[in-house]
C-alpha cells in the first residue's frame, strides 16, 4: 500500500463522495454564553455527504478444490494485472500450489503483486484455493474461469 501511495497520492479518496463538514468554534462551551454580552452567534452546518454507489465496482470471490500449476498461475497473473490491473483495487488469495507442503498467499492492489510461501497445510486441512478480487467492472465468468485453467488436471 505504501508503494501504491508513493505512484497514487490520492488512491484511497473515494471517488465521487464528497464528504465535507465546515466546523467553526472558537474554545467555548456553547451553552452558557452569559460571560460575553459582545459574543456573536454563529451558525453551525452540517450538510449530508452527496454518497455516489457505483455499480460497477464489485467483489468476487472463488473457493476451488485442486492443486495450482505454478507456472500456469503464473501467466495468468502475468496476462491479468496489465489487462485488467487498473480496475483490480484489491485482490488476495491462499493457494494450494502443487509441490508445495506450505500454503501460498498472495495480495495485491492494482497492478502491484506479491505473492509468497506461508505456513505449512495442517494434517486435515482441506487444500482449499481461495480467492478475493476487489474491482470494477470485472468479468466473473473470465475470472473464475482463466483460474480454473491455472489447476492441474
Amino acid at each position: 500500500l505504501d508503494r501504491i501511495l508513493e505512484q497514487d497520492p490520492d488512491f484511497l479518496k473515494a471517488e465521487g463522495h464528497a464528504h465535507e463538514h465546515e466546523h467553526h468554534h472558537d474554545d467555548h462551551d456553547h451553552e452558557s454564553h452569559d460571560h460575553h454580552d459582545d459574543h456573536e452567534p454563529h451558525e453551525h452546518h452540517h450538510e449530508e455527504p452527496d454518497h455516489v454507489h457505483d455499480s460497477s465496482i464489485t467483489s468476487i470471490s472463488i473457493r476451488m478444490e485442486g492443486a495450482v500449476n505454478p507456472q500456469k498461475f503464473q501467466e495468468w497473473i502475468n496476462y491479468l494485472l496489465p489487462n485488467q490491473g487498473q480496475d483490480i483495487f484489491r485482490m488476495k488469495g491462499i493457494l494450494n500450489m502443487a509441490g508445495l507442503p506450505d500454503r501460498f498467499v498472495f495480495q495485491g492492489v492494482h497492478m502491484q503483486f506479491d505473492a509468497d510461501r506461508e505456513r505449512p497445510w495442517r494434517d486435515g486441512e482441506p487444500r482449499l484455493n481461495q480467492l478475493v478480487f476487489i474491482g470494477r467492472n470485472l468479468d466473473e465468468a473470465e475470472i473464475r474461469r482463466d483460474f480454473a485453467g491455472c489447476l492441474t488436471k
